[in-house]
């Protein structure tokens, strides 16, 4: 999972991060950019995605760090919707490393956003759940984020 969300009864186990990435047009002037910091992509326009987890959206959108709310250039209902509105240079969107290192998309470019908080990847767990497998699944992630960190 990718936390933050809106759910309860859950515990997590952080197993991963990653940096953030903003995806862009081939021909957006900072697509030529090894990275870009907020400030330089605040004021583009941005996705709105559609009947999503409010918390998680906000995380997405960098709402933490805005004075406004974003400028809505497109909405959409997933991933692919937020590629093709960078892809045609109606919105901006973030997406975590993992993203834009495995899309192929033709004429869409991603840069690292270099000053905002990475994305962390977690286990989830129903809260007090002890029982023998998820006892074991969490060891198991707990030493693979140990021997990967």
């Amino acid at each position: 999972m990718r936390p933050p969300f809106t759910a309860t009864g859950l515990e997590l186990l952080v197993i991963a991060s990653e940096p953030r990435y903003v995806a862009l047009s081939d021909h957006h002037p900072l697509a030529q950019r090894s990275s870009v910091t907020f400030a330089e992509i605040e004021d583009e326009p941005w996705i709105e995605v559609n009947e999503s987890d409010p918390l998680w959206c906000a995380f997405w959108r960098l709402t933490a760090l805005r004075n406004q709310p974003p400028r809505v250039g497109a909405s959409g209902q997933n991933l692919e919707d937020l590629l093709e509105a960078a892809r045609t240079r109606q919105a901006v969107g973030v997406v975590a490393e993992s993203v834009a290192r495995a899309q192929p998309w033709p004429q869409l470019t991603f840069v690292k956003v270099s000053d905002i908080p990475p994305s962390d990847v977690a286990i989830a767990w129903r809260a007090g759940n002890t029982s023998t497998p998820v006892s074991a699944f969490i060891t198991v992630a707990q030493n693979l984020a140990a021997s990967t960190g």
